[in-house]
């Protein structure tokens, strides 16, 4: 009997020391889980705010880069506007990559037989040369928006007075071409009389006849 209580009170014991181990266990286990949890919302909140600055970065350069204004040549922008059909078409508009407007102002002008394409590429014509003679290096105005190199400011200048002083060369020739080809019409109208038998004969004598 002494025996059996001796072995009974060390099953107790070895049942009590199993029961304290396993609740220790999973009392460290809960712990860990705890950290384990608190590590990953910590890391949850750093990604976020490591996101969300980087939206914000992504954000303003996509901002500037839509903002900012192409870079052209101002040299060629000038010696396009030294022919008047460029400014008339639009061909200007699209050289700075201004094409909607550049699309209307060509249908205007092909809508209109010219007179639309004349007062828009005129207005048009005087923003640029303005801009040019104030050696600008950008231009911001009627819906045209583009900045320029610098060595290239002092020859858009120069190509800036000659384009002002061709313009009535254009004009010029421009009548001079209307009238020779009235002229041309004229002649051809006068040979065509010509051949008529009744050319040089008085009216009546044609109605008599």
């Amino acid at each position: 009997s002494a025996a059996s209580a001796a072995s009974a009170a060390s099953a107790l014991q070895l049942e009590e020391r199993s029961s304290v181990s396993a609740g220790a266990r999973l009392e460290a286990a809960h712990r860990v889980a705890r950290e384990v949890k608190g590590v990953l919302e910590g890391s949850g909140l750093d990604y976020f705010a490591l996101s969300a600055s980087q939206m914000t970065v992504s954000r303003e350069a996509r901002g500037a880069t839509k903002g900012a204004s192409p870079k052209k040549s101002k040299a060629v922008l000038l010696a396009l506007e030294m022919c008047p059909l460029s400014w008339l078409l639009g061909i200007d508009r699209f050289y700075l990559g201004n094409i909607g407007l550049g699309i209307a102002k060509m249908s205007v002008c092909i809508c209109t037989c010219g007179i639309g394409g004349v007062i828009w590429g005129f207005i048009d014509f005087v923003a640029i040369m303005a801009n040019a003679l104030k050696k600008e290096e950008a231009i911001a105005t009627l819906g045209m928006h583009a900045t320029f190199s610098a060595e290239h400011v002092e020859t858009a200048f120069v190509l800036a007075i000659l384009d002002i002083f061709s313009l009535p060369l254009f004009i010029g020739l421009v009548r001079f071409v209307w009238w020779w080809r009235k002229q041309l019409r004229m002649e051809k109208l006068k040979q065509a009389a010509m051949k008529s038998p009744h050319y040089g004969l008085d009216p009546h004598q044609v109605k008599g006849g």
